[in-house]
């Protein structure tokens, strides 16, 4: 259920979001609208970031490049900024090499 739950989370954020921007500056585009080149882009710029949290939460690419120590501490920098933290916060784990899927769980 777990699964499930993160499943639908994802579908949602990809409906609400993605699609939702998409859909706009195409009917934008299609209504024969004004829209200009910056707000073209500005929009896209937003779809680009949420497609990469989206893909962050899915399979974080630092975790499988990298290894854990530096997906968590991509994890958090990207909490960081979410939740507006002023502090410095870092992650200070030295861990011995870990087969991928004891780092994919352990994640």
């Amino acid at each position: 259920m777990a699964e499930e739950r993160e499943r639908r989370r994802l579908a949602q954020g990809l409906h609400d979001g993605v699609i939702q921007r998409l859909a706009l500056v195409r009917a934008r585009i299609g209504a024969g609208a004004a829209v200009s080149i910056a707000e073209i882009d500005a929009t896209l710029e937003c779809i680009i970031a949420d497609l990469r949290s989206l893909i962050f939460d899915l399979s974080p690419p630092e975790l499988h490049l990298l290894g854990l120590e530096a997906a968590l501490g991509s994890l958090v920098e990207r909490s960081r900024r979410h939740f507006r933290v002023t502090r410095d916060v870092r992650v200070e784990v030295t861990l011995c090499p870990l087969p991928l899927d004891v780092a994919v769980l352990a994640f």
